[in-house]
């Protein structure tokens, strides 16, 4: 009987240490809610130009700026200031989006680890 009220005893205590811990760690993801990025235009042919700015990144970092994934083909590289944030970075739209429309660009902070993602639509050339 005392070897099963300590077996119980770890269990509750491991449990509660998990409960209590749990909001100390970021859960997978947490960090897309840390950085925001947008785009302009949003819509567009291949070909456009399109300015991206962005904030909550990790100060003075590189952001790679990617089309279709995370780690998708890169379009920019802005350094982001002491506050963490970029303005002015343009990319020419590629011809292949790599998931269906509206395509995913990504800002992913190359020290930080923050992401974030915007939309693009590709429309018929004119």
């Amino acid at each position: 009987m005392r070897t099963r009220t300590r077996v119980l005893f770890v269990v509750v205590f491991a449990i509660a240490a998990l409960i209590f811990l749990s909001p100390l760690t970021k859960p997978p993801g947490a960090a897309a809610q840390t950085a925001s990025l947008t785009v302009s235009p949003t819509s567009g042919p291949v070909g456009t130009t399109v300015t991206a700015s962005g904030s909550g990144f990790g100060a003075n970092e590189t952001v790679s700026i990617t089309w279709g994934a995370q780690f998708g083909t890169v379009l920019a590289s802005p350094t982001t200031d002491g506050s963490g944030a970029f303005s002015g970075a343009t990319f020419t739209i590629p011809s292949d989006c790599p998931n269906p429309n509206p395509c995913n660009i990504w800002g992913y902070g190359q020290s930080s680890g923050f992401y974030a993602t915007a939309q693009f639509t590709v429309t018929a050339s004119a």
